[in-house]
């Protein structure tokens, strides 16, 4: 299903530009729950073993850290910076389409590199590798 940008008020996209539809997907409820598991299945094992992020800032995917502390650690630094009469700088950055552009077999190995192995990562490759989806226009 798609629902025209502009259907939200105060957006002015153009509605003859297909980049201006964003994609809803239904999925099924046995991919949901097959999600869901696999979900619990990684968080279990983070939960059970030490594993270390290149970056100490890095947020997601660790217990009891999120966009929140994220947001915390920012306005904790600025206000730091500003108290101390220094100059601050904040760059943002918006991944437009990040779910798009991730390239599995970078994930898959990174989660090789994790300790996911064996009939567990098979599966995830199995059902990513040729993961494919339609568009339909309703009138």
């Amino acid at each position: 299903m798609l629902i025209p940008q502009g259907a939200i008020p105060g957006d002015c996209q153009n509605k003859t530009d297909p980049a201006s539809y964003r994609p809803i997907s239904l999925i099924p409820v046995v991919s949901k729950l097959f999600e869901k598991a696999i979900l619990n299945i990684i968080n279990d094992y983070l939960n059970c073993h030490v594993v270390t992020f290149k970056n100490s800032q890095q947020q997601s995917f660790q217990s009891n850290l999120n966009c929140l502390t994220t947001a915390f650690a920012l306005q904790e630094t600025v206000l730091y910076h500003t108290e101390h009469n220094s100059d601050v700088y904040v760059a943002s950055l918006d991944q437009k389409a990040a779910f798009d552009s991730v390239r599995f077999t970078s994930l898959f190995l990174k989660l090789g590199r994790l300790g996911f192995t064996g009939p567990f990562l098979r599966l995830l490759v199995a059902t990513y590798k040729e993961l494919k989806a339609i568009v339909m226009f309703l009138v």
